[in-house]
């Protein structure tokens, strides 16, 4: 099993076809802080697009979206955010 962690105070990803992060993980933990000492770019949240089947255990913002997309089967087990959030696969 390939575990990804990410850590982030504002920001995982960016919003867009591109600046998304890409994985290749199939367990997936991410977590932003809050929105730091920036006002505008970059947006808060995170965006992550896998490959293929993922599990994300842990998903959470303190400020702004989640937006996360799997190429086969997702299971998500706690997703929180203040803002939108959006899964699919």
């Amino acid at each position: 099993m390939q575990r990804l962690s990410l850590t982030a105070v504002r920001s995982i990803g960016q919003p867009g076809a591109l600046p998304d992060i890409d994985t290749k993980v199939t367990s997936l933990t991410a977590a932003t802080t809050g929105p730091g000492i920036f006002v505008g770019a970059p947006t808060a949240g995170i965006w992550v697009t896998e490959f293929d089947d993922l599990v994300v255990t842990s998903a959470s913002t303190g400020d702004g979206v989640i937006l996360i997309d799997a190429g086969g089967n997702l299971d998500a087990k706690t997703i929180t955010a203040p803002g939108r959030v959006a899964i699919s696969a």
